[in-house]
Parts: C-alpha cells; structure tokens; sequence
C-alpha cells in the first residue's frame, strides 16, 4: 500500500516524463470485500496549465481477483486444492536454499529436513477401496498444512 506509493513518487520525482503505475488493496467500507485499484501518477509540475501530479484511479477488483484464482489454479490440484508438483518443487527448492543458508551460519547449530513421499502406485492400487479416498485427502490435507 503506503511504502508502493512511495516508490511510486520517488520513481516519478527521478524521471518525470515517465508516468509511473502501481495497484493497491484499497477498502471500499464496512459492508463490503477490500478491491485492488490502479494508479497512474502523471509529473505535470512543469505544465503551468497544472502545476501538479495528475492520479487516475482504475478500479481492476475483478481483474486481480481472477489473476489470483487463475495462479491458484496453476499450483494447485482441482479435485483436492492441494499444491501440484510445480508448487511443490517450488517450495522444496526454497526449503533448500532456506536450510543451506541456515547450515552455512556459524552460530545456527545444526538442523535438519525431512521429506516423505507417498509412492503412486500406492495410492492407485489402494484408491479403488471405501476408505482410500477420505484416507488420502487426510494425509495429504495433514501434509500441505506443514508445507
């Protein structure tokens, strides 16, 4: 909010011919969800006819609310709402380097990871039985929570 508005005017104050854009979470009152706004901040200071900053607002609430459901989409399984394997590489490869960074601290101690990984062929075979599918959903709900 705040602190990219004020990149926003640093940026316009270091070049002025460029109009700078940026989005916000903005309220929109007590009754209804927060929307997202577009801002394009225009220099006009050395128009005499101005002698300002111009700010055009764009409501783009439901542009931002299906480009947060589409990355959704992307990452995550649709039968589960479960991360996918693009997520999940996603995360163990910051785990990683989050872990690594932890190891190359000297006063850090140690530490460790771990990984479990459930075999497909197990759960194919096993998921024509009654109790599989809530059995699974379980596990991997257990699982996505310590992600």
């Amino acid at each position: 909010g705040r602190d990219a508005l004020h990149l926003a005017l640093e940026r316009l104050a270091s070049d002025p011919a460029a109009p700078v854009r940026v989005e916000a979470r903005v309220s929109r009152g007590p009754d209804l969800p927060p929307g997202c706004t577009e801002v394009t901040l225009t220099n006009l200071i050395h128009d005499p006819n101005v002698n300002g900053y111009v700010a055009n607002l764009h409501d783009v609430t439901e542009r931002a609310r299906l480009e947060e459901q589409l990355a959704h989409r992307a990452f995550h399984d649709e039968l589960t709402g479960l991360c996918n394997r693009s997520l999940f590489q996603n995360r163990v490869e910051h785990a990683l380097a989050r872990w690594a960074r932890f190891e190359s601290t000297p006063s850090a101690g140690g530490g460790g990871g771990s990984l479990a990984i459930m075999s497909p062929s197990f759960c194919s075979s096993t998921s024509d039985r009654p109790w599989a599918r809530s059995f699974f959903r379980s596990i991997f709900r257990s699982f996505s929570r310590n992600m």
